[in-house]
């Protein structure tokens, strides 16, 4: 109100215990996640950190934090400590077991000088500089805002739950506003009528992005001191459903020919023995944070073999909403305009089509990413993309021979090798059971589908020779022949 006493008095009032951080925000409504009791002061390398020295030398941490700085401190009578820092001019109280509460908030950035004469606070600001003075006893009246909340995307909120130590006769008031911007500004909503279930309130305020919650407090009749825990606020939590979006094929690799992917087994984990059932019928029904009870602790990349004709496709996908993602996969030859169903369903982010299930040609495959198994029918969404074309050649290669033109010890073999969809890549000769040797195209560089190959063979032994020939096309197709011709 620009009333620096009645500021003072205000924030004053603020009781809200911190020994457990928030509650998480849940999604969907599902029940709550493992919780854990974080004490002030138990992390490492923060931005804020207090310190307590006893007189042989030891050092305890006693406060940490990540968004504040601290400016001043002050030991109090009953063993606490209060905190000057610049967030938001705040004045923290911790206590000797570690347990933070919100003693005070200025209007001002940075609360820098705390001074405690005769029982009598005095909190020295800047950004502007002011003076403001806490008495020993709490206001009549106090208000609290939260941060505000960041749903991510366009949200529908739920309910609100909180939780009050010592509760007094008179509750807290809780409200809500929304709106889509970070900092709440002309175009959020008015604060909501009061809530008043602690065990769940449904919110008012409009869908959007950002969601504030305002708690109004009074001054209890029984207990009026400044540290007081009556109606303290030991933690809220609110629901939301976010908008759901479509999920996203941000990657789509085709590796090279002949690369087949082989999934290895995870690593055992006894608890996936009863989540999900024996074929995981329901295991999707199951909140994540209780479905990861039965995840594998480590699942392996897949093992890259070879396969001759074989064709592997990889991606990437992601989803807003975090849902859980299954594929569809469908396939078409590039002179064809519908698409054919390959699979569905498919729940690993890569696919290898092997060399004998579709004739060689010119393909492309499109990956449907969808998020029906978390969402209803009539909410679900998908997102697609479609491959690069690629050959699938599942045909070994042919190799027509001509006679041999054999004079004296000289034998010259001609023959042609060609492949039905993809280049030509090598050919090699063994004569009489000798070792491979590669032999190149007569124009030099093996680069199409059908490549012609000389060879000349000297100093041959009188006799019946065998040459065997073998070419080897782009993906990994194996083709051979075999010349027989006599050296008089």
């Amino acid at each position: 109100n620009g009333k620096p006493a009645a500021a003072a008095a205000a924030a004053a009032t603020v009781t809200v215990t911190a020994r457990a951080p928030a509650k998480t925000e849940q999604k969907n409504g599902a029940p709550d996640e493992e919780q854990t009791i974080r004490l002030a002061g138990d992390r490492k390398g923060k931005r804020l950190e207090v310190f307590r020295v006893d007189r042989e030398g030891l050092v305890e941490t006693l406060y940490g934090a990540d968004d504040a700085l601290a400016f001043d401190l002050l030991v109090r009578d009953d063993g606490s400590l209060l905190v000057g820092t610049s967030d938001k001019g705040r004045v923290l109280a911790v206590s000797p077991q570690r347990l933070v509460r919100l003693v005070a908030q200025t209007p001002d950035d940075q609360a820098t000088v705390l001074v405690n004469v005769e029982g009598t606070l005095y909190v020295a600001s800047s950004n502007l500089g002011k003076v403001y003075r806490l008495g020993p006893s709490a206001a009549a009246k106090g208000t609290y805002e939260s941060r505000s909340f960041d749903a991510g995307m366009l949200a529908r909120w739920g309910k609100l739950r909180w939780n009050v130590d010592d509760p007094q006769p008179t509750p807290p008031k809780w409200r809500t506003r929304s709106g889509n911007t970070k900092k709440p500004d002309g175009t959020w909503s008015e604060w909501s009528d009061p809530l008043e279930d602690s065990g769940g309130s449904q919110i008012s305020s409009p869908e959007a992005r950002y969601l504030q919650v305002q708690v109004e407090f009074s001054r209890p009749s029984g207990d009026s001191s400044l540290l007081s825990t009556a109606n303290g606020v030991r933690w809220f939590e609110v629901h939301y459903l976010q908008r759901n979006l479509a999920p996203r094929v941000d990657e789509l690799t085709v590796l090279p020919p002949g690369t087949a992917l082989m999934k290895l087994p995870a690593a055992a984990n006894p608890a996936s023995v009863a989540l999900g059932g024996p074929d995981d019928a329901h295991l999707y029904v199951l909140p994540e944070v209780v479905r990861s009870l039965g995840q594998p602790t480590i699942t392996p990349p897949p093992q890259k073999i070879f396969v001759p004709g074989a064709r592997s496709l990889t991606w990437k996908a992601q989803d807003a909403n975090d849902d859980d993602l299954v594929y569809s996969l469908h396939y078409r030859r590039v002179d064809e305009r519908g698409w054919k169903p390959l699979a569905s369903d498919w729940k690993d982010t890569f696919y290898t089509i092997d060399g004998a299930s579709l004739p060689s040609g010119m393909y492309e495959v499109k990956v449907v990413a969808s998020d029906h198994l978390s969402n209803p029918p009539e909410m679900a969404q998908k997102g697609e993309l479609v491959s690069p074309p690629f050959v699938l050649a599942n045909a070994a290669p042919r190799l027509e021979t001509s006679a041999p033109q054999v004079s004296g010890n000289r034998a010259e073999v001609r023959f042609v090798a060609s492949s039905e969809a993809t280049a030509i890549y090598q050919a090699e000769y063994s004569l009489d059971g000798k070792a491979w040797t590669v032999l190149f195209p007569e124009d030099g560089i093996a680069d199409s589908s059908r490549e012609s190959f000389r060879l000349t063979l000297q100093d041959l032994a009188p006799g019946e020779h065998v040459l065997a020939l073998r070419a080897v096309d782009a993906a990994g197709n194996l083709g051979t022949g075999r010349v027989v011709f006599e050296v008089e």
